[in-house]
Order: C-alpha cells, then structure tokens, then sequence
C-alpha cells in the first residue's frame, strides 16, 4: 500500500533554478565583499572563482546538514533527506555536497543531467549517497513566485551569454575564406628546388636596393599613401619599432592622408573611450591608463604603445576645428590573458600556476574569442575602416601580416587545410 504522506521527488529544472538562486546570493555576497575590501582600501586577495567554488560547497553542507535546504531550496519548497526522508547526517552531507557533486559534474555534468532521464529523479551524487530531493508537502504561492523570478533570471543570464557567442560566431564568419579559394604560393613549392641561401646569388639584391632604396619613414610613407589599408607588423615591445611608428604618425596624417590608426594592443570595447580621449580639451592620463590597463594579453607594458594616443591626441589639438580628425580604435576583442594563463597547465618563470588559480570558468567564452582572434581582428577592421571608407593604418604583430601565408594543418606530409591569419583574411 502507497504511502500518502510519503512526497514526489523533485525534477531537475527546479532543482537547477534552486541551485541558481543559491549561486546568485554567493555571488552577490562574494561582490559585496569585494568591493568593501576596494573601498577599505584593504589589499587582501581572493581568488573569486575559487573562493565562490568552495564557499558554495561549505554553505551547501551547512544548510543540508542543519535544515537539509539552502535558501534557493527553501524558497522553492524542495528538501534534501534520505530515502526515509528524515534529515542527511552530517557526514552524509559532507560526502554528498563535496565529493559527490565533484564526481557528477566532472564528466559533461553528466552526474546531475541523469536527474532528467531517471525515472526516480536522481543524479549520481543521489544514488551513491541514498538521497533523494523531495518536495514541501504544501509548497504556497511564495514558492511559485520565487520560481519564476528563477527561471527568468536564468533565462536572461543563459539568453545573454548565448546571444553574445552566437553573434561573435556569426560576425566572424562574414569574412572568413572558403577552403577552397585558399591557393597559396608555397602550397605548391617543390621543397627538392630550394638552394641554400649562402650560395645564391645577391647581386640582382643588389642591384634594386641601390637603384630603389628608400629611408624606412619614405617607404612607410609611400607604403600608406598607396594603400586604404596599410598593415605596420611590429615586434612586441621592442622599443625601436614603437619610437619609429610614433614618429611617423604626423606624416602619415598630413603627407598620406591617413584618417585612423587600429591597435591589435586594445580591444574594441574601449572606442568610445579611445575618441573621447584623443579628441579632449586636455590628455586625460587616468583615462589612457584605464585603456592601456584593458589590453587583453595584459603584456603590453611598454610605454611606446601607450605614448601612440598621446600623440594622437597631440595631431588632433593642432589640427584646425573644420579638418577630420585622427581616430584611434581597437581592433582585439575583450578576452583575458590572465585567466587563460592561469588555467593553463604551464606556468612562467615564477613557477606553477596555483592550483585554486585554475576554477577560473569564464574562460569558456574567451577560448572562443582566442579560436577566431584573427578573424575578429580582421572584421572589426572591415566594419571600422573600410565599410567607412576611410584610410587606415594597422599597428599588429608582424605574425598577423603575412598575405600570401596562412597555418598549414598537416597530416602524412600533406597540407589539409590552411587556417588564415589576420593579413590573409
């Protein structure tokens, strides 16, 4: 005979949204923390991910152990218990809100989706442990009200992060390059029909360079006067090459015609700030610090590259109110070196990366950036310079400037593909 006071067990969509609403009171104490400690001006360091992570595991075995519900189980009128429904014991709830859920989540989450496909609404961590999660007897409207605000929220934040990939990928795409129009020189080169280089022959070299050649600013000159878009391929933080770009920035201006210089060293959510700050009364340095300070890599330090908006800044105050101004952009996209170095299995030369360093899940949407940088790069310039119509030069990496080059991905000594980079694209 069925029990009747005996009560359903719970499905997984609300017990997801219970856990939601958990992870948004953790978030937003861990916040509020954060920022007491900046206003404090209290320089103690926690790890937010790592700190939320084992926050999370504490108050769930607290509030299971205790009352067998946290807040977000409360307010939707679900319990944890065992199968005789009375409370978890404490070790039971250590095992089960640590260990357990560990071992659900490792694979896929797989652990916690089994919830919706057994047919007793367990996940694994349930199973191992003889838990069940059940339903308030007489849950009320208070419950009903919470589940929507979970579910809406949810659906926001999960609607949010999707549509922002989602545009990412379909914006990329509008100048990525069919694999079959790539046909490039050197995927057709006879490696048996190269010389060393010591026994060929320099004097047609020679012979161009002294009829042809030109100091490297005329030729830079030249190159932009020529070109809607030039591409400068630089050597990361090398002095030289930043004090020569600088110096041939009014140049380009007044002798080429050059409206806009793009910086692979800035994201493009900075452009805003980018023109507010070259076009100001006076050269805010607290604002260009706050820019050169949101560089994705983070290793751009050098002070040639930050001395470019100044002196952009500088061209544009001279310039007469009715000339076209100069604009400066970012080309890079807003992902965080930090964090994938942090995740990395490598370290630097300080040693191992700490091992609470890597709970670091927003690098889940940077990967994708990192997967199509060059393409983000290029479309930003499409977008910016040259659905503008405007004239432009790019300061980048020399590696992102090759046009006739693209990665070659091999198998069995034979090309399957070539992955194009910025200057190809």
């Amino acid at each position: 005979m069925t029990n009747p006071d005996k009560r359903s067990n719970a499905g997984f969509w609300i017990r997801l949204l219970a856990t939601w609403l958990d992870c948004l009171l953790i978030y937003t104490v861990l916040t509020l923390t954060f920022y007491l400690l900046y206003f404090l001006s209290i320089n103690i360091y926690f790890p937010f991910e790592f700190t939320f992570l084992v926050l999370g595991i504490l108050y769930a075995i607290i509030s299971i152990a205790a009352k067998g519900q946290t807040f977000g189980k409360w307010l939707l009128g679900i319990r944890v218990c065992n199968n005789r429904e009375t409370n978890l014991s404490a070790l039971q709830a250590i095992f089960r809100e640590s260990i357990l859920k560990i071992f659900s989540a490792i694979i896929f989450f797989l652990g916690f989706m089994w919830i919706g496909f057994s047919s007793a609404k367990k996940g694994w961590h349930d199973k191992i442990s003889g838990s069940k999660v059940i339903k308030d007897k007489h849950p009320g409207n208070r419950n009903d009200i919470w589940k929507y605000i979970a579910l809406v929220s949810f659906i926001i934040m999960a609607g949010n992060y999707v549509w922002q990939i989602g545009s990412l990928l379909y914006d990329v795409k509008k100048i990525s390059i069919k694999e079959q129009v790539i046909d490039l020189p050197f995927m057709h080169r006879n490696p048996s029909t190269l010389i060393p280089i010591d026994s060929a022959s320099d004097s047609l070299c020679s012979v161009w360079v002294k009829s042809n050649a030109l100091t490297p600013e005329q030729y830079a000159i030249n190159a932009a006067t020529a070109h809607q878009v030039t591409l400068f391929g630089e050597m990361h933080n090398y002095e030289d090459n930043l004090r020569f770009f600088n110096s041939i920035i009014d140049s380009l201006y007044f002798k080429s015609g050059v409206r806009c210089i793009a910086m692979e060293a800035i994201p493009s959510n900075m452009n805003d700030k980018l023109e507010k700050l070259v076009n100001g009364n006076d050269y805010n340095h607290e604002l260009a610090m706050e820019i050169a300070r949101s560089q994705p890599w983070k290793a751009w330090g050098s002070k040639g590259y930050w001395d470019i908006p100044e002196t952009v800044w500088k061209l544009n105050k001279r310039l007469p109110a009715e000339s076209k101004k100069m604009r400066l952009i970012g080309i890079d996209s807003d992902w965080e070196g930090p964090n994938i170095a942090m995740v990395n299995i490598g370290g630097d030369k300080r040693g191992p990366t700490p091992f609470w360093e890597k709970f670091r899940p927003s690098v889940i949407s940077d990967f994708v950036k990192i997967i199509y940088r060059d393409e983000i790069m290029a479309r930003n310039v499409e977008k910016q310079i040259i659905e503008k119509n405007d004239k432009a030069v790019v300061l980048i990496g020399f590696a992102h400037t090759l046009q006739h080059y693209g990665r070659p991905v091999i198998k069995n000594n034979k090309i399957l593909r070539i992955n194009p980079r910025f200057g190809l694209l």
